[in-house]
């Protein structure tokens, strides 16, 4: 099985998780609160085949230059 990205087993059970090979976001980034004027840091994570791009968002929009996974 190739396309497996984990496994897990228990006494009666063996699990695999396949991927197509789209990413998968394994970590959603977690909102806060912040003050105008202080920076705040979101985090994902993602897991696929390589290479990937990340591209970060606000109201629909692209923020330039936020293509990272924090």
């Amino acid at each position: 099985m190739s396309n497996a990205v984990a496994v897990a087993s228990g006494k009666y059970h063996v699990l695999a998780l396949i991927s197509d090979g789209r990413p998968i976001i394994t970590r959603q980034p977690v909102g806060g609160t912040t003050w105008t004027g202080r920076d705040y840091t979101l985090r994902a994570m993602v897991t696929g085949t390589a290479p990937l791009n990340c591209q970060w968002q606000f109201n629909s929009m692209d923020i330039s230059g936020a293509t990272n996974t924090r």
